[in-house]
């Protein structure tokens, strides 16, 4: 049964079971509190006591793993509670104005990125009368004045132009900033009350399926079609995404018992705060750990989807 049980279950379980363990035992020590003395207690502890400690692992491994799936939908904004869907519905709203004031924002540096590139190009001496149309055409388009015909014909130089090489490097850093934090959003209609849950579903949103194909299961269909290298890139960043998600409700659960366990400790106030709000921290610590696999987790589910369109029958 144990070899049913994967690492992401195992070593949340060990951190769970180890740091309850350390916290109960800090509950029954008399006058001032001491780690080590609490690590030399588990240390000394007889080997009925460690049965019980391996026991709780294992049992603690089984239900982790059991909700791991659950867990990371939660941590996205799927939430079914009836109590969390007024909470959603403010968070999501305050993602959708995030998302228009990052649209504005990109916007706004790119003219400015521009404006900045047109100057320093027509300040030097190497760049060609039709050069000089295709930026006058890009000026009035960036800043939404109509074009003429001649305009229009400008515009056909603006590949070769390549007006970005002409900008303040400065200008380009914050515009290149502004467009990786657009693009962990969705669209306006597809924005959830979580930035775990609209990282994934940004990258998710890029896959192309086929008529009637579902999303859960594309790396499922596909599996035998990938080359290995992507299939066990895709399951690192799974695994790692599943694990910091379980880690997430792990920390909650050891920061009430840490409160529960020290809340009598009256002549220990730092202990008594500082232990609950550095699981608190670490759950913070998690939870951009956990974003930070996602965004390569649909990354990598985006590769997958381009490598099978090259490859195989193309998608639609």
């Amino acid at each position: 049964m144990l070899d049913q049980l994967s690492v992401t279950s195992w070593l949340p379980s060990v951190f769970l079971a180890g740091n309850a363990a350390v916290l109960l035992v800090l509950q029954g020590q008399e006058g001032s509190l001491s780690f080590n003395g609490a690590i030399r207690t588990l240390i000394q502890m007889e080997w009925g006591a460690i049965i019980v400690l391996v026991m709780s692992v294992i049992i603690a491994a089984i239900a982790i793993q059991a909700f791991e799936f659950e867990g990371l939908r939660f941590w996205e904004g799927y939430l079914r509670s009836r109590v969390l869907n007024g909470w959603a519905r403010i968070r999501i709203a305050s993602f959708s104005k995030k998302r228009t004031r990052l649209e504005a924002k990109c916007d706004e540096l790119a003219t400015a990125a521009f404006d900045d590139a047109r100057r320093r190009a027509l300040d030097s001496s190497g760049i060609s009368p039709a050069q000089v149309a295709t930026f006058n055409a890009l000026e009035k388009t960036f800043h939404g004045r109509p074009l003429d015909d001649s305009d229009r014909v400008a515009l056909g130089g603006a590949a070769d132009l390549r007006w970005p090489r002409f900008a303040s490097p400065s200008l380009m850093h914050d515009w290149d900033v502004a467009k990786l934090k657009l693009a962990e959003f969705p669209e306006h209609h597809r924005v959830l009350p979580t930035r775990l849950g609209n990282v994934m579903r940004a990258s998710e949103d890029q896959v192309k399926l086929a008529p009637g194909e579902d999303l859960e299961g594309f790396m499922i269909r596909h599996v035998d079609e990938l080359p290995p290298a992507m299939v066990a890139e895709h399951g690192a960043y799974r695994r790692r995404l599943e694990m910091y998600c379980g880690l997430i409700f792990v920390l909650a659960a050891l920061a009430a018992l840490s409160v529960a366990c020290l809340w009598g400790k009256t002549a220990e106030p730092g202990w008594r705060a500082a232990v609950p709000l550095a699981y608190v921290a670490a759950m913070w610590v998690a939870y951009k750990a956990a974003i930070a696999s996602a965004i390569g987790f649909g990354q990598a589910v985006k590769e997958a989807s381009l490598w099978l369109q090259k490859h195989t029958i193309p998608l639609p």
